[in-house]
C-alpha cells in the first residue's frame, strides 16, 4: 500500500490504518535491512575468506546488520502462519494486513480465471495461493 498511490479518502485510511497496525504490532521494527543476490553472494563469499584467514573485511556494520546497497527493509511473512494453523491468529492480529492480502489474492486469481477461460491453445495456469509469499517492505525516500 503505497501512500503516494491513494486516490481517494477511503484508500489513504486504509493505508493510514495499515501502517499504523504494522506499528503497533511491531512488524516495522521485525524489518531487515533487504539483499540483492549480489550482496548476498559477496556476503557468502567474504564470510568463507573471513573463516581461512584471507581477509578481514566484514559484509556487516557495526550493529552486526548486513550491509545494503539500496538501504530498504523487508521481512517476508510466513506462509505457516498465513494459512496453516495459526490463520485466526493472523486475521485477528493483523486484519488489514490480511484484508490487503486476501484483496490481491483473490484479484490475481480472477485474473489467471479469466485467462483459463479464454482460448488459450489449451494452457491452463492453476493457482495454490497458499504458496505464496507476502513480503513487506520499506523503501528510502
Amino acid at each position: 500500500c503505497v501512500m503516494s498511490s491513494c486516490s481517494d479518502d477511503d484508500d489513504v485510511s486504509f493505508c493510514a490504518n495499515l501502517y499504523e497496525e504494522l506499528q503497533t504490532t511491531k512488524v516495522l521494527d521485525r524489518l531487515k535491512p533487504a539483499r540483492t543476490a549480489g550482496e548476498s553472494q559477496t556476503e557468502d563469499l567474504l564470510q568463507l575468506l573471513l573463516e581461512r584467514g584471507m581477509s578481514q573485511n566484514s559484509s556487516t556494520d557495526s550493529n552486526g546488520n548486513p550491509v545494503t546497497i539500496r538501504g530498504d527493509k523487508s521481512l517476508f511473512v510466513a506462509r505457516e502462519y498465513r494459512h496453516g494453523k495459526h490463520r485466526r491468529d493472523f486475521e485477528t492480529n493483523h486484519p488489514r494486513l490480511y484484508q490487503l492480502i486476501e484483496t490481491l489474492s483473490k484479484t490475481f486469481q480472477n485474473q489467471v480465471e479469466d485467462f483459463n477461460d479464454k482460448d488459450n491453445q489449451g494452457i491452463q495456469y492453476h493457482l495454490d495461493l497458499s504458496m505464496t509469499s507476502v513480503q513487506i517492505a520499506v523503501y528510502p525516500g
